[in-house]
C-alpha cells in the first residue's frame, strides 16, 4: 500500500498530489513530471513576460506624461504672463523674475513629484495584481492609493530631500539619483505589497537583499530605472522596473 505524501509546509496529506495549497503555502512534489517552467526562469524574464501580456500597465505612465505636460505648460504660461506684465524690461524682469521663477520652479517640482508618486502608486497596485493574476483597473487602484495617501506623501518628501542632497554632490550625483530612484520604486512596491509602518527601511533592506542575492534582477532594475528617465521609453521601462520589485518582494 502506498503511503500518503505529506506536505512539509502545511502538514496536509494527499495521495499522489502534484502540489498542495493550504493557507497560502505551496507544496510541490515531483512525480516523474517536470516542475513548472516558470520556476526555472529568472525574475527579469518573468517580469518581461508579465509586461508583454499586461500592456495596460503603461496607461498610468502615459497619463502621468500627459499630466506633466499640462502642469509644465501651466507654469510656463504663468511665468510668461509675469514677463509680459513687467514689459520684459531687464531691470525689472531680472530681480523679480528670478524670485518668481524660483518660487514657481519649486512649486512645479513639488507638483510633479506628487503627480509622479500618485501615478507610480497606481502602477504598483496594478502590477501587483497582474503578478497575482487578479483583474485590475485604474479606478480600483486609485481607491487603494487614496487609502494610503499619507505614506505616499511621506515618500515624496523623502525623495525630494534625497534628490536635493545629491544635487550638491559632484561627479557621482547622477548615480546617486539613479540609486535613489531604484530605492523609491522599491519603497512604493513594499508600501502596496506588505503591511506595516516600516516601508522606508524595508524598501532599503529589500534593495540590499536584491543586490546580494539576485544580481541579475538588480542589474535589470538598474537598467530599467535608467531607461525610465527617458521620455517615451519610460512607458515600458518603469512598469518593468516595478514588476521586478513586486516579484522580488513576493518571492523573497
Amino acid at each position: 500500500m502506498k503511503m500518503p505524501k505529506k506536505c512539509a509546509s502545511c502538514a496536509n496529506h494527499t495521495n499522489n498530489a502534484p502540489y498542495v495549497v493550504k493557507r497560502g503555502a505551496r507544496f510541490y512534489e515531483s512525480l516523474g513530471s517536470a516542475q513548472p517552467s516558470s520556476t526555472h526562469k529568472s525574475r527579469a524574464e518573468r517580469a518581461l513576460k508579465i509586461l508583454g501580456s499586461n500592456l495596460g500597465l503603461v496607461l498610468p505612465i502615459l497619463l502621468l506624461f500627459i499630466a506633466q505636460i499640462l502642469v509644465g505648460g501651466f507654469f510656463a504660461l504663468v511665468l510668461l504672463a509675469f514677463g509680459i506684465h513687467l514689459g520684459f524690461h531687464p531691470f525689472t524682469v531680472f530681480p523679480y523674475g528670478f524670485v518668481v521663477g524660483s518660487t514657481l520652479g519649486i512649486i512645479a517640482a513639488l507638483a510633479m513629484g506628487i503627480l509622479t508618486a500618485i501615478f507610480v502608486s497606481i502602477l504598483v497596485v496594478e502590477a501587483r495584481n497582474a503578478v497575482m493574476g487578479v483583474p485590475y483597473t485604474i479606478g480600483e487602484a486609485w481607491k487603494e492609493v487614496k487609502a494610503k495617501v499619507e505614506p505616499v506623501f511621506v515618500v515624496v518628501v523623502v525623495g525630494a530631500i534625497l534628490f536635493a542632497l545629491w544635487s550638491f554632490v559632484p561627479f557621482i550625483g547622477f548615480l546617486l539619483d539613479l540609486f535613489t530612484m531604484m530605492y523609491l520604486i522599491m519603497v512604493f512596491c513594499v508600501l502596496f505589497s506588505q503591511t506595516g509602518p516600516h516601508y522606508l527601511s524595508t524598501g532599503f533592506n529589500k534593495l540590499i537583499q536584491m543586490a546580494s542575492k539576485d544580481a541579475l534582477t538588480f542589474v535589470a532594475l538598474f537598467i530599467a530605472s535608467a531607461l525610465s528617465l527617458i521620455p517615451i521609453i519610460d512607458l515600458l521601462a518603469l512598469p518593468y522596473a516595478v514588476l521586478l520589485c513586486v516579484l522580488f518582494i513576493r518571492e523573497s
